[in-house]
């Protein structure tokens, strides 16, 4: 991407990622929760997910993403080390009291490292995917991280509009809103997760200003780099009223870009094994995750003690429910029926 336009774009960011337009009196508490478990190994709290863009959501846990310089200074364990180098991040449960109330979060551990080689040297959209998104830097180190993790999402941002725009080549036009939330999807698209189906119009709605702005920057842009692959139909002067429709060969090609998030997804069914062994309480969270879903999940005591054993049981079960399916795989079914 062009230094003047990434730089213009992550201005909007820097300003947008410090600012947090409500008062949440746990995340300070958080913060130093995660200040005095890492000390000079951290290096970013980036606070994102369900609490971001549902504040009152009493049923969700905290989402963040810990950035730190080294897993071997900040696990004790030789197994934790090794986990968290294998498909990172890890995720952990971190728990914060006040006045006798608690609250939990999801905190992803992830090297610095490996942060950046996930985002400028993506192999699945599960990390680049989230940083793409509106985010709250919580806590950086210092300024230098700071910009470093703003130019971050700027890559993560246009990666996902390069991935998203040759989905849309299948219809005749489309609006820019379509794309935008088209682009807030790939990252569900490339999981195979039981989510719930309003999920993207509560994550777009709060922060609808912001992505319109953004991406319009982004989109502007790949429409200068890239002539005739992308063209206005009914040639509105408001973007908002514009029409487009994908004419040319996209960059990647359909065919990359589904093979790119059916690869995500099994490298996501991977994670949940590690999940289930540094995660306290993850079974907990997937039950309450399929309940949000409409989906029962009866986890017994024995499921409990061995999980890695028998918990498999239920995800077996969904997948022969035809239930698990990653969203890409559930979007192609879809417009094959649609074509029957």
């Amino acid at each position: 991407m062009d230094r003047k336009v990434k730089e213009e774009i992550r201005e909007i960011l820097s300003y947008e990622f410090s600012h947090l337009h409500y008062q949440d009196r746990f995340l300070p508490l958080f913060e130093d929760f995660f200040k005095k478990r890492y000390g000079n190994s951290l290096i970013a709290v980036i606070f994102y997910g369900s609490k971001l863009f549902e504040p009152e959501n009493k049923d969700s846990l905290y989402d963040f993403y810990v950035i730190v310089d080294s897993y071997e200074k900040v696990h004790r364990s030789p197994l934790h080390i090794i986990l968290n180098r294998i498909l990172p991040p890890s995720v952990y449960l971190a728990e914060v009291e006040m006045n006798g109330e608690k609250r939990y979060a999801k905190s992803n551990i992830i090297s610095f490292e490996d942060l950046k080689k996930s985002i400028l040297e993506p192999t699945e959209i599960y990390i680049i995917g989230r940083f793409a998104k509106k985010i709250h830097i919580l806590f950086a180190k210092n300024e230098k991280a700071r910009r470093e993790i703003e130019s971050l999402c700027v890559e993560s941002q246009y990666f996902c509009l390069t991935y998203t725009i040759p989905l849309m080549k299948d219809r005749e036009k489309f609006k820019f809103e379509e794309l935008v939330k088209e682009i807030l999807s790939l990252s569900y698209k490339g999981e195979v997760r039981i989510e719930d189906p309003q999920k993207i119009e509560k994550l777009y709605e709060p922060f609808k200003d912001f992505y319109l702005k953004v991406y319009s920057k982004h989109f502007e842009y790949y429409l200068s780099e890239n002539e005739g692959v992308v063209i206005d139909i009914n040639l509105s002067e408001d973007i908002m009223q514009k029409e487009w429709a994908v004419i040319g060969d996209t960059i990647p090609t359909y065919e990359e870009v589904v093979k790119f998030l059916k690869s995500s997804a099994k490298k996501g069914v991977l994670r949940w094994p590690k999940g289930l062994i540094t995660f306290k309480g993850y079974r907990e969270y997937l039950e309450r995750k399929a309940k949000k879903s409409r989906e029962e999940i009866n986890i017994t005591e024995l499921d409990r003690k061995m999980p890695l054993i028998f918990g498999w049981r239920h995800v077996i079960k969904l997948i022969r429910q035809g239930k698990l399916k990653s969203g890409i795989q559930k979007e192609i079914e879809m417009k094959k029926s649609k074509q029957m």
